[in-house]
């Protein structure tokens, strides 16, 4: 005996194993005032006041490259 087609469908489903979802791994971002009081960046101070906007939050990579930048680029 023949299935129906909707049989033969709803079997191709149910033996469809789930895929594991893995969680996204999220960044952590501070703020301006926490980057100044942490002890990574106790000598950069006032790299940190002059770079980073007091209304955003950053990583620490975002951080790192910005002070980076700003070492290799030439004196006016």
């Amino acid at each position: 005996m023949a299935k129906k087609k909707e049989e033969l469908q709803k079997d191709e489903v149910q033996d469809v194993e789930p895929k594991e979802v893995k969680p996204k791994k999220v960044k952590s971002t501070f703020t301006k005032e926490q980057f100044k009081t942490s002890e990574r960046y106790h000598y950069k101070q006032d790299l940190i006041e002059v770079l980073l906007d007091p209304y955003l939050k950053y990583t620490i990579e975002e951080v790192d490259k910005l002070i980076d930048e700003y070492m290799e680029s030439e004196a006016r």
